[in-house]
């Protein structure tokens, strides 16, 4: 409860709350936010009178108070991760991924593999694929 409290006006100028209005990095660097108002280091009698008497209403003031929005939207696809949500089994997926490096490995011209299937070693490399792909996606 406030009601023991004094509550005075803090003129626009001397407002340090532009984070609630909406500012950019630069524009909070430059003001006065991390220091506060200046008359707050002086004594009372030098603060600022509260204006409650005043009715006119600068309205560049006003315009400047207004929020402002700023919003980013940022939409990736993972190709890997749709192919593997929509298959129902895992061994199919394991072999897809297995094949998909082997056919990158070979279009590098690095050694072919011997065996006409994935090897162990494929099907668990195509595993940690799988599962990074989706901890990158849900955890990033």
């Amino acid at each position: 409860m406030t009601s023991e409290c004094y509550w005075r006006h803090v003129p626009t100028h001397c407002n340090p709350d532009i984070l609630s209005r909406g500012c950019t990095i630069a524009e909070l660097e430059q003001s006065i936010w991390f220091e506060g108002p200046k008359f707050l280091r002086q004594e009372q009698q030098y603060w600022p009178r509260d204006n409650k008497d005043i009715i006119d209403i600068d309205l560049e003031t006003v315009q400047l108070e207004k929020r402002k929005s700023t919003f980013t939207v940022q939409s990736t696809s993972n190709q890997l991760l749709e192919g593997v949500y929509k298959s129902s089994s895992y061994q199919h997926c394991l072999l897809v991924v297995a094949w998909m490096f082997r056919f990158i490995h070979r279009g590098r011209n690095l050694t072919p593999s011997q065996s006409p299937s994935p090897t162990p070693t494929e099907l668990q490399r195509a595993l940690h694929y799988i599962v990074w792909n989706i901890q990158t996606n849900h955890f990033a």
